[in-house]
């Protein structure tokens, strides 16, 4: 499959080099030899592509793409719920609401059984980096600026990802993450005509 999107690339390049006028390039450029688990996540400007024709989030799992989707998604709540509410004394709401205003905004439900974990607590420890709870008041804060790229949401479930991966290189077993999947949903049922 990378050799198909490098080869594409490719022919992508040599067919705008043609539309210019410009000679097609002489000999094929080989990818850069990167070493992935080294790369800088938050140094890399095109997730899709980090130099070599992989994308960043090449390696994965079914629970770092459900953390990435809900720490965008709690992201996108808590800027719209503000935006939406215009009240500088409530600002955002408490985690007793999260289900609530989940529901509401995305039309899905938020329940903690879906992240493996027990509490609320835990579940901010899962996306510190996205999410926070005021001590104080209690309300949920956005830990990221409001204009914060999509890319960057992929690039903190792949520091989170990678971080878990050394954990669980040096035998920290704790360091898994094993969400329980959901079956999908049965698509709806059409009743057969009555007949006439």
């Amino acid at each position: 499959q990378r050799k198909a999107i490098l080869a594409k690339r490719a022919e992508a390049k040599k067919k705008a080099a043609e539309e210019k006028g410009d000679e097609a390039p002489k000999e094929e450029e080989k990818p850069m030899e990167i070493d992935v688990e080294d790369l800088d996540v938050f140094g890399v400007e095109d997730v899709t592509d980090i130099g070599n024709g992989e994308p960043l989030f090449a390696n994965f799992a079914y629970e770092d793409w459900t953390l990435m989707s809900v720490r965008y998604e709690l992201h996108l709540l808590l800027l719209s719920f503000k935006k939406d509410l215009n009240d500088p004394d409530r600002p955002s709401f408490t985690e007793k609401d999260v289900s609530f205003y989940f529901n509401r905004y995305f039309k899905k439900t938020f329940a903690l059984k879906t992240f493996a974990v027990s509490s609320f607590a835990d579940f901010v420890e899962l996306v510190k980096d996205t999410l926070s709870v005021d001590a104080e008041s209690g309300f949920l804060k956005g830990v990221l600026a409001e204009d914060t790229p999509v890319s960057n949401f992929v690039k903190l479930a792949e520091d989170n990802r990678r971080e878990r991966q050394r954990r669980l290189d040096a035998g920290d077993e704790t360091a898994e993450l094993k969400f329980p999947r959901t079956a999908p949903a049965a698509p709806p049922r059409q009743q057969p005509n009555g007949g006439s």
